[in-house]
């Protein structure tokens, strides 16, 4: 890795000189503390500089001395000056290392570049030659030779000629003080093999760069956004093992678990092509290399750190062979940490110290949480949830073994946050089934129970099934663990009715956690609730409402679909203004309950597909449009939906668009309201595409044209959109020949590259033809 200058872009430092003595730092580019780490290395720099220079001068007057005294003399000055310059070398290397770690810990764009120039400087003063190899085995100018190199390295094959490369300056110097004895001393620095001449100089020892330098460098790089990261970092990972192999006894740098964690890091934090491809032969190179160097601290073959950030690279779960690997390398970082027999061997490796007390955890909450993250993100996949729900088991088997040994391996959190909780219930519920919806509700169960947050104290709620192996704490759950079970409900093998009951009976446990202020509570503790829980109750009523309408439309005696017998005879859209009601009784202590654009839109949806008799169609029709101008419809304002919280949107001109297209008798009435209601809806931002749809669908194509018009649509007609958003009148975002008709918009260039595209298809086919 051949040391280079600073570029000119690089904010922290830059040299003057060839000796790099004089340093330079942007005012605000450094912490204070990297800042003045860097103006000490340059003071010392020339300090040690000085020595040298003060050193030389008097060895040439001591070659010069005559007399007997004025040789002794000049000696015990010779002798003085040197154990300074030797003082200053050791001050030197000790400051290199401590502006190496402030200046890799600082959050500038360049950091780790800069970290890692010092630590270049730093190996160059130590007289070693530079590496050869190049900064990627994919270098296409890597020669047979230095393949062959590399791989003895990583082989452990000794190195013979590293003595003879090796330069005085690593030769070890004794602690002892110089003999006064003018033999000893002249041969010690005149009558060498190495330093025949007087004229040069020796250079004492300097300290090298120990592995924790290269390691401040490493974790720069790892929180560097650098895109060639992991290449960089894989260079340092081959100059250490490569320093270590050549001077065995002068730089302690073979590399560990933990080096090959952090170049692992880099990789999986980087976007190069080849990642996965480094990060699997790292793997194998690791293997190798712990199983041939166990007496090397630090290095085991199933490392937790090492393993966690392999975890973290995958990235595609759609990938069948990132899943294996997944597979495979969480089986073996799961059974590290379970085994009371890895502890002994982790802790000797990762204590702070010889009497550290409290050794260092590795935390394993946000790779775990992570996988499950993943895992949910990929809806309507029974695999993908068995593995989500399988994941979060395990973390609970970490938690029960940590909670049995004194000394654990691992920490994890399975009983104060509700995220991976609520991961997997929002798993459960997008997979679509049954077995997983009630393995959602039996969650939620065990975190309500666990907590004695049942709306009967002392007493079991009857929602789910208990956790028999209930030896782990469950977290207090939130709005989004009940948002997410109530999702779910929905495909419960379960009648209607106590489906609904059940999700009603979860929803008065909600408003029981953030309403007690008497005695123990829990209100304190957890987040604000927000509208989510709700939300998801609406939706049920919805798609209950909807399955009811289904069943009796295919059904030969056909029952009152708008009749919900779930608490009394109370219809779908007497429910849904409950909630609302009751959610804004709640928001006097909580704003964030407020209903919202998203809640008003989910009233006006039930009263869109409601389906009864004549009269109730019409009451259900006049509730719509009363609702919807109390929320601020039909409004002169076009700044009336920023007020406070959103209250309605484009969703909810949607919904009553499709309202009075359904519960509107007169065709001519039909027509101008929702031409009202889509002209309100330019005015204001919400033309989005669904609201463009409906219009389309309820006007005539002359109508259509004469508002909307052909083409693009107008920026401040979409401003607002909330949902899908529409950029052309057909309904698209965009498509072939639509930059033609983009109005204000030049289209020159477009048209004269279409043109020469289309000349160049075409002089193609003549040349076949």
């Amino acid at each position: 890795m051949t040391t280079k200058a600073p570029c000119e872009n690089h904010r922290l430092i830059s040299h003057d000189d060839d000796n790099g003595t004089n340093f330079k730092y942007a005012e605000d580019g450094l912490e204070n503390r990297a800042r003045v780490k860097l103006s000490v290395l340059s003071d010392i720099l020339k300090k040690a500089d000085n020595a040298a220079t003060d050193w030389r001068i008097a060895s040439i007057s001591y070659s010069s001395s005559q007399g007997e005294h004025e040789k002794e003399k000049d000696l015990k000055k010779l002798e003085n000056l040197y154990q300074v310059w030797i003082e200053s070398e050791m001050e030197l290397s000790r400051a290199y290392s401590s502006a190496i770690k402030y200046v890799a810990r600082t959050r500038e764009k360049d950091a780790a570049a800069q970290a890692g120039y010092l630590l270049n400087r730093m190996i160059a003063r130590t007289g070693v030659k530079d590496t050869n190899f190049p900064l990627s085995f994919d270098n296409p100018n890597i020669t047979r030779k230095m393949k062959h190199e590399i791989n003895k390295m990583w082989r452990g094959e000794s190195y013979n000629d590293g003595t003879e490369i090796i330069n005085s300056r690593t030769k070890q110097h004794d602690s002892s003080p110089i003999s006064t004895s003018t033999d000893d001393f002249m041969t010690q620095l005149f009558h060498s093999n190495h330093y025949s001449n007087s004229k040069t100089i020796p250079h004492p020892y300097f300290p090298p760069p120990t592995q924790k330098d290269f390691h401040n460098v490493l974790h720069s790089w790892a929180s560097s956004k650098a895109r060639r990261k992991g290449l960089e970092s894989e260079s340092l990972l081959i100059r250490m093992a490569e320093l270590s192999w050549r001077y065995p006894t002068h730089f302690q740098t073979m590399p560990n678990s933990k080096t090959f964690a952090l170049v692992l890091k880099c990789f999986a934090n980087s976007t190069q092509n080849t990642s996965m491809d480094k990060i699997i032969q790292l793997h194998d190179i690791h293997s190798a290399y712990a199983n041939r160097h166990k007496a090397v601290h630090g290095t085991l073959a199933n490392d937790p750190y090492l393993l966690m950030h392999s975890i973290k690279s995958i990235k595609n779960y759609r990938n069948t062979d990132q899943l294996a690997l997944l597979d495979k390398w969480l089986q073996r970082l799961h059974s590290f940490v379970t085994d009371p027999s890895k502890e002994k061997s982790y802790h000797d490796i990762y204590k702070t110290s010889d009497d550290d007390t409290h050794p260092n955890l590795i935390d394993l909450t946000g790779t775990y949480t992570s996988i499950i993250r993943e895992c949910t993100k990929l809806r309507n996949n029974p695999n993908a949830t068995k593995r989500a729900k399988d994941v979060l088991q395990m973390m609970r088997e970490v938690a029960y073994h940590n909670s049995k040994q004194k000394t654990p391996i691992s920490k994890i959190d399975t009983s104060t946050s509700p995220n991976p909780y609520n991961l997997v219930i929002a798993s459960c519920a997008s997979s679509r089934n049954s077995e997983d919806a009630q393995y959602a509700l039996n969650i939620l169960s065990n975190m309500i129970d666990n907590n004695n947050l049942s709306l009967h104290k002392g007493k079991k709620n009857s929602l789910g099934t208990a956790d028999s192996h209930n030896t782990v704490p469950y977290p207090i759950p939130n709005d989004k663990s009940f948002a997410f079970c109530i999702d779910a409900m929905i495909y419960l093998d379960d009648t209607d009715e106590s489906t609904i009951k059940r999700a009603e009976e979860l929803i008065q446990i909600m408003e029981g956690i953030y309403k007690n202020k008497n005695g123990s509570t829990f209100s304190d503790t957890l987040p604000s609730p927000t509208t989510k829980a709700y939300i998801s109750l609406l939706e049920l009523y919805i798609d209950t409402f909807k399955l009811k309408v289904k069943k009796n439309t295919h059904s030969d005696k056909v029952k009152a679909p708008f009749v919900l017998e779930a608490s009394g005879v109370l219809d779908v859209v007497s429910k849904c203004r409950s909630i609302l009601d009751k959610m804004r009784d709640l928001s006097k202590n909580y704003p964030d309950v407020a209903p919202d654009g998203n809640t008003n839109a989910l009233f006006l949806k039930t009263c869109s597909i409601y389906t009864g008799d004549i009269m109730k169609e019409i009451e259900v029709y006049e509730a719509a449009k009363r609702f919807f101008i109390k929320i601020g419809g039909h409004s002169d304002n076009i700044n009336d939906h920023s007020e406070g919280n959103m209250r309605i949107n484009d969703k909810c001109y949607f919904h009553m668009m499709k309202c009075v297209a359904k519960h509107e008798k007169e065709d001519e009435i039909r027509k101008n309201q929702i031409q009202k209601l889509f002209r309100e809806a330019c005015n204001r931002g919400f033309v989005s595409a669904n609201v463009m749809k409906v219009f389309r669908k309820n006007v005539s194509a002359e109508t259509f044209v004469e508002v909307v018009g052909n083409g693009r649509l107008a920026d401040n007609w979409i401003a607002n959109v909330t949902s899908a958003k529409a950029l052309y009148t057909d309904g698209t975002s965009g498509g072939a020949n639509k930059n033609a008709r983009r109005k204000g918009k030049s289209t020159s260039g477009w048209l004269k590259k279409q043109r020469r595209l289309e000349e160049e298809r075409k002089s193609r086919r003549r040349r076949k033809s």
